[in-house]
């Protein structure tokens, strides 16, 4: 979030556009992490019957801002300036690392030590599993750029295929 925070700064006050364009792309970064953190949240907080739904509705919830954005930034633009784009992203990146810091308490209640063999190890049995693979592959061709040229019935039979490979059942 502090990422997120600085980068936005740096793009209200962008003095060039290679300026503006490389705190973008820092911006970009340190927004991922608050989708990353959202997911962790409820891996951690969720019993695993509610995993589903909660990942569901927390998805749902992320596409909000990429439907409002184009809205409430051409407003700004038209009547303020593109710089008050930033102001608002400023704010809302401000308010974002006041609440996580306050309010956001620690939920990983099995916190253990990063270990580089470990996290090779998980990664190595996640992909050994069929169903993982059947998941990733299906969602790998239904939304990667490599397959938008592909009409969406060859992407959704891609995906279907993928998950028929796992053993299963769309």
């Amino acid at each position: 979030m502090s990422l997120y925070l600085g980068a936005s700064l740096v793009a209200l006050f962008a003095p060039s556009l290679q300026w503006l364009l490389a705190a973008r792309l820092v911006q970009a970064l340190g927004g991922a992490a608050g989708i990353t953190l959202g997911r962790a949240i409820v891996r951690d907080t969720s019993e695993p019957a509610r995993v589903t739904r909660d990942l569901a509705l927390l998805n749902l919830l992320t596409l909000v801002g990429p439907g409002l954005a184009p809205i409430i930034g051409s407003y700004l633009a038209e009547h303020f300036g593109w710089r008050a784009i930033y102001v608002f992203l400023v704010c809302m990146a401000c308010a974002m690392v006041v609440c996580s810091w306050r309010l956001l308490p620690e939920t990983n209640a099995q916190r253990r030590p990063m270990a580089l063999a470990g996290i090779a190890s998980d990664y190595g049995r996640l992909l050994r599993n069929p169903a993982f693979a059947g998941f990733m592959l299906g969602g790998a061709c239904s939304s990667t750029p490599i397959w938008r040229p592909c009409p969406i019935s060859c992407t959704s039979s891609w995906a279907m295929r993928s998950a028929r490979w796992a053993g299963l059942r769309p």
